[in-house]
């Protein structure tokens, strides 16, 4: 009875692109016993069948389309296949935008005798690496247009820094090895143009390890990028950086809500949970913001005139590296106000001391307050009883910010 060959994983020590270099080192597998499987590469890795020592040549052709997902036919036509298998050479398998062809015969000839024609396939994979790049670029455009558009200082506060800085960082090593790959295909063909044929025996050991150690930290890179993407919309979606207001024990900076109404009946104030949105806050922190404190309120309190009423409070408190980043943040809020939806203009405000003070409608009536590296930010809303006006409560605001 047949037993299946032994199967041997191997990891490439040179990228998909290096033609020459992949040749070499398939071929050094044979004479080692170790013969390309026609299940190809798997996650990177190349699958061996262990046999005998042989002297079969391996070469790579440019395939004529490019990799679809999903796409389980991604071999070279029929035609191709059967012509190429009348010259010796069998098809085996594909490695990126390559396929590639064995021949045991040590007596057939080349597939490729005409370099000048080989370096006009190639063309076609160094079409596909140059969509691929402007796509690459897709990417980075979009971004920027969005931080230009929401502010960069608002986009650090809603992502954070680090994971800003991640998400540059893989765009920017994508699109640095999508040029060097058009950088090698360029000097690839430049040589097959000048009428030179392919070094079928390469030294592949040379930048074996160099290219070992790049692959993992591109690979370390992206797995890092995806737990930065799911961690973001774990937090985004569990809110897991926000606590019940009722556990934090550090001192708000600022009046809340139960500062604000006039004359409540001390130790009536009750949390009110709606939707599991309010009575929450959370407090972080980066480089260029050192204090962020999110704060959300609900609740009902008795007044001493009799009755209830419900306040709500929703505030953003940033304490930036220097003023100037200040300045930018109250300018980044006001942009992001007006071009809001229910941006409904200004409201009258007096002078409260502070360096800027603002107060629009958005919905309900909301203050933006900057005081030298401090931004304040507050919408308030109380629903019955003896309100304080926008401009009374901004005061109490505004104290808390020169205090």
């Amino acid at each position: 009875m047949e037993t299946e060959p032994k199967c041997i994983w191997r990891l490439p020590p040179c990228p998909s692109y290096d033609v020459e270099g992949m040749e070499s080192w398939l071929t050094d597998m044979e004479t080692r016993g170790l013969r390309l499987s026609r299940d190809g590469f798997f996650a990177g890795f190349a699958i061996f069948e262990k046999g005998q020592p042989s002297t079969a040549r391996y070469r790579l052709q440019p395939a004529e389309r490019g990799r679809r997902v999903l796409d389980v036919d991604d071999g070279p036509s029929q035609g191709e296949e059967e012509m190429s298998a009348a010259m010796g050479w069998d098809y085996v398998a594909r490695w990126g935008e390559f396929h590639i062809y064995r021949c045991a015969d040590g007596q057939a000839r080349e597939l490729n005798t005409d370099p000048r024609v080989q370096a006009i396939a190639l063309d076609k994979v160094r079409s596909r690496e140059r969509a691929n790049l402007i796509s690459l670029f897709f990417w980075p455009v979009i971004f920027l247009g969005s931080v230009v558009v929401c502010g960069p200082l608002l986009c650090l506060l809603e992502i954070g820094l680090g994971r800003f800085l991640l998400l540059a960082a893989e765009v920017g090593t994508s699109c640095a090895l999508s040029l060097r790959t058009l950088s090698h295909l360029r000097r690839l063909r430049q040589k097959l143009s000048a009428g030179e044929h392919l070094d079928h025996g390469k030294d592949w050991r040379q930048r074996q390890r160099r290219h070992y150690l790049l692959s993992a930290c591109c690979l370390a890179l992206v797995v890092a990028v995806v737990g930065v993407v799911i961690s973001t919309w774990l937090d985004g979606k569990l809110e897991r950086d926000m606590i019940p207001l009722s556990d934090y024990t550090e001192t708000i900076p600022f009046p809340t809500g139960l500062d604000l109404v006039k004359d409540p009946v001390p130790g009536s104030y009750e949390e009110v949970d709606f939707l599991s949105y309010y009575n929450k806050v959370s407090k972080t922190s980066n480089p260029l913001i050192p204090c962020s404190i999110d704060l959300r309120q609900l609740g009902q309190v008795r007044l001493k005139g009799g009755g209830e009423t419900e306040v709500a409070l929703i505030a953003d408190y940033q304490e930036t590296a220097s003023p100037a980043l200040a300045r930018e943040l109250e300018r980044e809020y006001r942009r992001a106000a007006e071009h809001s939806r229910t941006y409904g203009g200004p409201l009258p405000l007096e002078d409260l001391g502070v360096e800027s003070a603002w107060a629009y409608q958005d919905i309900w009536p909301t203050v933006l307050l900057r005081q030298d590296c401090r931004v304040l930010r507050v919408t308030f809303h109380q629903s019955a009883g003896d309100a304080r006006t926008t401009a009374e409560w901004a005061a109490l605001l505004a104290e808390s910010l020169l205090a």
